[in-house]
């Protein structure tokens, strides 16, 4: 058996409200989707601020979902995949040092930033 973070992530609907963990409030995950704020390549994880406070939210963007986690460090930077959203028209269009995706028919390209450049790293 393969042990991990994965096997306690939970699949949803792109419909589904998230909770914010920071003041409790309401967004979809297309409301972070919408707004990107830069791509993180070592854990291949983007980060997005939450729409009602402006909390940190960390996702990982597949062709056909979204997984929303948390990166941590163990001898390199890792993402943990802890929900799993299906947005069956979310497309990977190029991934490497910039993260390029269409989806809802805008298309979108994010640029490189590590967590030193993110003012709410603490790094």
């Amino acid at each position: 058996p393969v042990s991990g973070h994965h096997e306690t992530m939970t699949e949803h609907a792109l419909e589904t409200p998230l909770v914010c963990p920071q003041c409790g409030g309401r967004y979809l995950i297309s409301d972070l989707l919408n707004a990107p704020l830069r791509y993180w390549p070592g854990p291949d994880a983007v980060i997005a601020q939450a729409p009602c406070c402006g909390a940190r939210e960390e996702l990982r963007i597949e062709s056909g979902a979204v997984c929303r986690g948390y990166t941590y460090a163990a001898a390199r930077m890792h993402f943990c995949a802890m929900e799993r959203y299906i947005a069956p028209d979310l497309e990977i269009i190029q991934k490497d040092k910039m993260l390029a995706f269409s989806f809802q028919g805008r298309h979108y390209l994010v640029s490189e930033k590590g967590p030193e450049n993110d003012p709410q790293s603490g790094l």
